[in-house]
């Protein structure tokens, strides 16, 4: 299996950093991201980005989302840099690291935030073992467990937003269960703070203070609904019984998946 769908050297990661960096022939220092939020989109993935950067210990990427893995790479102007190209993108914590104390290098990590990786590669009939089936047998999961064996996943979702339960399974059969978190976009909505101190645990970041948790927990919610959009008003029951109604099983399974029945999204 190759993570890029081209040829990608073995390399050794350091263990001076927290963050999965390596030292490439030329003495240079690599990196890849410690942590996915692997989607969804309108599930206030820019929100939770704005949110988790804002740690003094995590180091921002070049891009929110690079969308390297699910189809960016095969685009001519990513191409040609392969796989090094996907690294560049966190390009900034090699930097960093490079002149950091042994404290920070323990400490410092960074991240993808393409809210498209939970979906898979778009490309996936031409990536390593899928090359003439029907269906892929790997995926975005595999190839982020095959770069990074410890990386963390982040999905924020929402009840009308898709098959949750369907694409969360292929990252459970790669991944242990403690290195997955999910938030819904409810639980944001009512208690960013609390969702933000999860999330730093999860990661292993050091505590905020209590201050500086409350400051950054504060403000707007980005990319809001419009008010041309609000002001159409509440969705029809018969419209939100339809979609319950089909969102149903997909939902038990999800509560299942996770062992919490607050994913088992009731009518309302």
């Amino acid at each position: 299996m190759t993570a890029a769908g081209d040829s990608v050297k073995n390399f050794s990661l350091s263990r001076k950093f927290k963050n999965p960096c390596w030292y490439n022939e030329e003495g240079s220092l690599n990196c890849l991201p410690y942590m996915y939020l692997v989607g969804i989109p309108k599930c206030g993935t820019t929100d939770l980005f704005g949110k988790i950067i804002a740690h003094p210990d995590f180091v921002r990427p070049i891009a929110k989302e690079p969308g390297w893995l699910s189809d960016k790479r095969f685009w001519p102007r990513y191409m040609k840099f392969g796989f090094q190209g996907f690294s560049q993108f966190f390009s900034p914590i090699a930097k960093a690291l490079r002149t950091a104390t042994e404290d920070q290098a323990h400490n410092w990590i960074t991240g993808d935030f393409s809210i498209n990786t939970l979906e898979g590669s778009h490309f996936w009939q031409y990536l390593g073992n899928n090359k003439g089936k029907m269906e892929p047998i790997e995926n975005n999961p595999q190839y982020i467990y095959h770069m990074f064996h410890g990386t963390r996943i982040i999905l924020s979702m929402h009840l009308r937003r898709g098959l949750y339960s369907v694409f969360l399974a292929d990252y459970l059969s790669v991944f242990p269960r403690d290195q997955i978190l999910v938030h819904r976009l409810e639980d944001m909505s009512d208690d960013r703070e609390h969702v933000l101190n999860t999330t730093h645990v999860f990661l292993g970041l050091r505590p905020m203070s209590k201050a500086d948790l409350e400051l950054v927990s504060r403000g707007e919610h980005s990319n809001r609904r419009r008010q041309a959009d609000v002001s159409i008003g509440d969705m029809w029951l018969s419209t939100r019984t339809l979609l319950y109604q089909f969102y149903k099983p997909f939902n038990e399974m999800l509560a299942n998946l996770l062992k919490d029945s607050r994913f088992d999204y009731g009518l309302y």
